[in-house]
């Protein structure tokens, strides 16, 4: 919702001709659909090291916190590790992205906090409509505060978290002309889409 919507349009400004099918994937989708070369490219989180990728880092970014609009840490304006720690968590399951579900919450098991992780999904959309539903809270990357519903709130942390990197994935073996294109215009782009989303270089 973030990336998708800036990427397209100078895109199909510049090669109208070309005919773009979007699917919506999880991670470990986009990395089986790129192997069996289902698709061209995948915008997914990383870092990726399949030694048959290649990748252009758009941006590295800080998670944020988000509870459900009644939750009473909506009353702060950013919380500690020790507030979400002590809370009911929903995560990514580590199977669907290994690192990512790591940096997730590895700023609770850095500093010795336990996790209770009430619910495990494979996508960070299930993981917000969780969320809103009350089920628990999370951490996720600063760039899906672009996702604004009413029974959710954002929350900065005090403390610093790792960053996720979201990257533009394809495989070493495509020699498409129209993919090297799309590669070489979205790389270009990557400043311009991490000051655009508040993520750091």
């Amino acid at each position: 919702y973030a990336v998708v919507p800036r990427i397209l349009p100078p895109f199909i400004q510049r090669y109208p001709k070309v005919k773009l099918h979007l699917q919506e994937m999880t991670i470990s989708q986009q990395i089986t659909a790129l192997k069996e070369h289902r698709i061209d490219a995948g915008i997914l989180r990383g870092p990726i090291s399949e030694r048959e990728f290649e990748s252009v880092t758009l941006f590295e970014e800080p998670f944020v916190a988000v509870v459900p609009s009644g939750h009473s840490l909506c009353t702060e304006k950013t919380v500690d590790l020790a507030q979400i720690a002590a809370q009911p968590l929903i995560r990514i399951y580590p199977s669907a992205n290994r690192d990512f579900s790591r940096r997730m919450f590895g700023a609770l098991l850095d500093n010795g906090y336990k996790l209770n992780v009430v619910q495990e999904v494979s996508d960070t959309h299930t993981l917000i409509g969780l969320v809103a539903a009350g089920v628990g809270i999370s951490l996720v990357p600063a760039s899906l505060q672009t996702i604004q519903i009413a029974q959710i709130k954002y929350l900065p942390l005090r403390e610093r978290t790792p960053l996720t990197t979201l990257q533009l994935v394809y495989n070493k073996e495509n020699s498409s002309a129209v993919l090297r294109n799309f590669v070489h215009l979205v790389a270009g782009m990557a400043v311009e889409l991490g000051t655009a989303l508040g993520a750091t270089e």
